[in-house]
């Protein structure tokens, strides 16, 4: 009986080191399990966090690069106004030339023609008189003045001749300054009947007509009305006479 005691007690003592074994073993193989569950958590959590941070270093990337083009386009828009600005301000100023060129060409190539007109009257009255066979008169005072003012205005006239950017004006401005070089300075023989100078017509005619061209393309260059409708030459009818290879003079008198 007794050794059946010592029996059930050394069964016990083994049962209870088999449990206290079993339940250690479990218990260790939950604390592995949590500490599995955690470190995977903690792996999850930091892998989100390295997500959150790509993605917000990405969207503060996206962002600066944004923020660079804005500034680009602003710098471009900028530049843009500025250019725009300096073109305006080109252009006014260019305007303002063009009518400063124009006020200044009116008067001095008005004043250019009427001495070449004045040159050419006495030289005409003085060729009928020498055809006449008439003394000539002493040159009249009056006509050393015309002489000094075409020869005072006349690269002034050609001057502002050039700084006129209209073309059709210019050119009109270019005829009629020629046509003043051809009446005062050639000889008056060119201008007889039997010539075909400036396609046979009246000089003073001529010059009248194309001052009051003149005048009134530059009226309506005042008023910014358009001067297509005005018909200009592209070529005078012939050659200024003193630019001839072969100059006009008087035939003899037959015999």
């Amino acid at each position: 009986m007794e050794q059946g005691f010592w029996g059930a007690v050394v069964g016990a003592v083994l049962g209870s080191l088999i449990i206290g074994a079993l339940n250690l073993y479990l218990q260790q193989d939950s604390q592995k399990h949590a500490t599995k569950l955690q470190r995977d958590q903690w792996n999850k959590e930091a892998e989100w966090r390295r997500e959150d941070q790509r993605n917000a270093t990405g969207l503060q990337i996206h962002a600066q690069a944004n923020a660079r083009t804005d500034q680009r386009n602003e710098w471009d828009r900028q530049r843009k106004d500025r250019e725009e600005e300096r073109e305006f301000d080109r252009q006014v100023e260019y305007e303002r030339a063009q009518v400063e060129a124009i006020r200044a060409l009116e008067p001095s190539l008005l004043s250019f023609s009427r001495a070449a007109r004045g040159l050419y009257e006495a030289k005409q009255e003085r060729h009928a008189l020498a055809k006449a066979g008439e003394t000539l008169p002493k040159v009249d005072p009056q006509l050393q003045v015309y002489v000094t003012q075409f020869n005072d205005l006349r690269y002034v006239a050609l001057g502002w001749i050039a700084k006129i950017d209209d073309a059709k004006l210019r050119r009109r401005a270019v005829h009629l300054f020629e046509l003043d070089e051809s009446m005062a300075l050639s000889d008056p023989a060119v201008w007889g009947l039997e010539r075909n100078t400036y396609g046979g017509k009246d000089p003073i005619i001529l010059q009248v007509t194309w001052q009051d061209q003149f005048i009134r393309m530059i009226g309506k260059i005042y008023r910014q009305e358009p001067i297509e409708g005005e018909f200009v030459e592209e070529h005078l009818h012939t050659p200024d006479p003193r630019r001839s290879a072969h100059p006009v003079v008087d035939k003899p008198p037959d015999d």
